[in-house]
């Protein structure tokens, strides 16, 4: 078991990225064949390949909301995986298909999964 500080730097730089809304410092953390894979009690699992999919849904995603933030609660690394525990607080700038509201602040916690190769992420599962 390992505490956040004890992460991956090229996990780190891709939350710090992440909640900075920095598409271009999330997407130098993917390998070239990375796939993210998102599992919701609110939708079918999506997939999506490569960094061109990737980008288009970070960037979409970033437009959508004013504020996100995502913390780890917890971590657990072991080689090339790392899971991690998270709660994501964020507020949409629209109304979002899972229910979400313009300007309501949202609270939710999930598991984040990642694999590493050539010290890039290659793979990340989010499940919430």
């Amino acid at each position: 078991m390992s505490t956040h500080e004890n992460l991956p730097e090229v996990i780190r730089k891709f939350i710090t990225s992440y909640n900075e809304k920095d598409v271009d410092a999330m997407m130098s953390c993917l390998h070239r064949e990375a796939e993210f894979e998102n599992i919701s009690n609110y939708f079918a699992a999506m997939n999506w390949k490569g960094h061109d999919s990737i980008r288009a849904l970070a960037e979409s995603s970033a437009a959508a909301f004013a504020s996100r933030k995502q913390t780890v609660l917890m971590a657990v690394v072991e080689g090339d995986k790392v899971a991690l525990q998270v709660e994501f607080a964020g507020v949409p700038l629209v109304d979002l298909p899972n229910g979400m509201k313009a300007g309501e602040a949202t609270i939710l916690r999930g598991a984040s999964f990642f694999t590493l190769k050539d010290d890039k992420i290659i793979s990340l599962s989010d499940m919430s």
